[in-house]
């Protein structure tokens, strides 16, 4: 509307100056209106408007971004590759947003280009690549086990082998980086130790 209001205030002018009869008083009408159709475009500030939703969509990208790699970072029971993977994840949604928000041509594209990409980052789950159940099993007998025969009346070290072997269990359970093979071999170390009372 600003553009056409422009365009017929210079179409006017036109015309007033191509009218040998035209009047003062037409000539500084014409004049007037050119002006204030000049002064109201507004496509500089649209633009500014513009670039400035570009750069609060861009921190909130980056904020939401951080607030998930904390959540990662306080997820139990992920080693530190884990960790690193779902921030890989994390940083190749938050790239993909601010590229979409850049290619965007008006606030309600840079609105709705945040608005993916925050909801992309949030979906974003941190998987544990290490699987321990197998040996949160076996390490829950241990009440049973110790209750049994087997292990009450087992010679001294057997009992100790046993012990030992629950003991490391646990720690493999407990500890966040422990790889699959660590969990398979307390697992393995626990069923001996249990065959062996």
């Amino acid at each position: 509307d600003k553009k056409q209001a422009y365009d017929d205030a210079l179409k006017k002018a036109q015309e007033v100056l191509a009218d040998d009869n035209a009047t003062q008083a037409q000539v500084d009408a014409a004049k007037k209106a050119l002006e204030e159709a000049t002064n109201g475009l507004n496509g500089d500030e649209k633009a500014q408007d513009l670039a400035q939703a570009k750069d609060d969509a861009k921190k909130a990208i980056d904020e939401a971004a951080a607030k998930k790699n904390e959540e990662i970072n306080n997820t139990p029971g992920l080693s530190d590759a884990d960790k690193q993977a779902a921030k890989d994840k994390v940083a190749e949604e938050a790239t993909k947003a601010k590229d979409n928000i850049d290619k965007a041509t008006d606030t309600t594209g840079v609105e709705d280009a945040k608005n993916t990409g925050i909801d992309e980052i949030n979906k974003i789950t941190p998987e544990s690549s290490v699987n321990k159940d197998a040996l949160q099993a076996e390490v829950d007998k241990a009440p049973t086990v110790q209750a049994g025969n087997d292990y009450t009346n087992a010679d001294e070290d057997k009992k100790q082998a046993y012990d030992d072997a629950l003991k490391k269990a646990q720690e493999v359970l407990a500890d966040d980086n422990a790889t699959q093979d660590q969990v398979d071999a307390a697992k393995k170390a626990l069923e001996d130790a249990t065959n062996g009372l």
